[in-house]
């Protein structure tokens, strides 16, 4: 067997310049992942944006528009609903979180946080707000306005309109 002498310093020069490589690699493959996960994220809130201006500016009256909003916000294209306007604040922060406490009560939910309201688009089990208007009050805590039932997505613009009008109706919290 033949054994020739390692030169271990270069050989270690060589190792760790290898790994400076790795690491600088790594951490632009991390960099570009982080680039293009947040990319995605505009696009989707976007889109949902997009879906939110479209549904309360009436675009769900063309079916094919209000069974992709039934798709995306899992609620029925026909049904009961009524909408919310409630003031933003720190109470209605958490658009998730207030389906969540809402879903609690058995009451089924989206909404949308917007620079000036927050709005909620009620998918209700029967044609009537009875059961639901005390637990939204608990769940909101700020200034709101309910609008009127109407009978599917197609009609959520008046709601929103009237949900709007509602709120301007209540006294501003001091």
């Amino acid at each position: 067997m033949l054994f020739r002498s390692v030169d271990t310093e270069g050989l270690l020069a060589v190792a760790t310049r290898v790994w400076e490589v790795v690491d600088a690699t790594s951490a632009q493959v991390a960099a570009a992942y982080h680039f293009a996960e947040s990319d995605l994220l505009r696009t989707d809130a976007h889109r949902m944006a997009m879906l939110w201006e479209g549904l309360l500016s009436g675009r769900a009256k063309v079916i094919s528009f209000a069974y992709e909003v039934s798709r995306i916000l899992g609620v029925p294209v026909e049904g009961p609903y009524a909408v919310v306007v409630a003031d933003p604040g720190p109470a209605t922060a958490d658009p998730a979180q207030l389906r969540q406490k809402l879903a609690g009560q058995e009451i089924v939910s989206v909404w949308q946080a917007r620079s000036d309201a927050l709005v909620g688009v009620l998918a209700l089990r029967q044609p009537t707000l009875e059961g639901v208007l005390d637990p939204v009050r608990e769940a909101l805590a700020s200034r709101a306005g309910v609008s009127l039932v109407v009978r599917g997505l197609a009609e959520v613009d008046t709601t929103y309109r009237q949900a709007m009008l509602a709120r301007r109706t209540v006294a501003a919290n001091k």
